[in-house]
């Protein structure tokens, strides 16, 4: 009885109801805007679409923590993209809880979705990563002030005291 379809992008469907879809995430049309039958053709992979589709239904949410780093960051990047939220909030989470290992990829999600307070806390463990590793991935707008605080630290470092 679900009434709208969507397609990921190596051919699996998902059936869900539209409601669901107005309770848990923002980022689809309204109920309003009849989908007439027609499959919704969606971007990502089945296995993102599979744990995403998950945290729509009031139902007890995956352990995406377990997951690879790999399928965290898409599910993450596909929770913002259609704002599902309690997926946004729990991947957010997940990704914090791998700093400092992880802080390049951390700094750039941050980056990427306007998460201030991640941004400082994974910038702190990349000030002596090399600047053209982390240019080379961070989001534009924030090349400039990543380049200022890297010159601001080497001239801390190399200044004659």
């Amino acid at each position: 009885d679900a009434d709208v379809v969507f397609q990921s992008c190596d051919g699996v469907l998902y059936k869900i109801h539209r409601k669901n879809l107005e309770t848990s995430a923002g980022g689809f049309p309204p109920s309003e805007f009849d989908t007439c039958g027609e499959i919704v053709q969606l971007t990502e992979l089945s296995s993102t679409l599979d744990i995403l589709f998950q945290y729509i239904y009031p139902l007890p949410q995956p352990d995406i923590a377990s997951s690879p780093p790999e399928i965290l960051a898409e599910v993450a990047e596909a929770a913002e993209k259609y704002q599902v939220y309690p997926a946004i909030y729990v991947c957010k989470m997940v990704i914090e809880m791998s700093l400092p290992e992880n802080a390049l990829n951390v700094f750039t999600y941050a980056g990427r979705h306007g998460y201030e307070d991640l941004l400082v806390k994974s910038a702190f463990h990349l000030i002596g990563t090399p600047l053209p590793e982390v240019i080379s991935v961070i989001p534009r707008f924030l090349v400039v002030p990543w380049v200022c605080l890297f010159s601001s630290q080497f001239q801390d470092y190399y200044s004659p005291r």
